[in-house]
């Protein structure tokens, strides 16, 4: 009943007839809906695409490979040969200890 008077105030508001108020089921539509028009649509034709013939001779190179620009190289240098490390015996102790000075210690006054 409420959505019966709501239509039909929406209806009145807009000063359009009641029609179309119930659909195949019976049920009551919407105003949306009754406000519908199908409309066909025209049937649409494919679009053909033209063909071109291009009356140059073939040179067998790609248009990428002739474009193409390849970077400037600069040859590579090669590095200097590391210098070869001296054979020295092992003392067992680390070159830390070698060059850490006890003299710090005293000067900080820890001994």
């Amino acid at each position: 009943m409420y959505d019966q008077r709501v239509y039909e105030s929406v209806c009145r508001q807009r000063n359009r007839g009641i029609e179309n108020e119930w659909d195949e089921k019976e049920q009551m539509q919407s105003t949306y809906r009754a406000d519908f028009v199908a409309k066909e649509l025209p049937e649409r034709e494919a679009r053909k695409t033209e063909t071109r013939v291009v009356n140059l001779p073939f040179e067998g190179i790609s248009t990428y490979m002739r474009d193409y620009k390849a970077p400037e190289m600069v040859p590579v240098e090669r590095r200097a040969k590391e210098p070869e490390r001296e054979k020295l015996p092992f003392e067992g102790v680390s070159t830390y200890t070698l060059d850490f000075s006890i003299k710090a210690w005293e000067y900080f006054g820890k001994t």
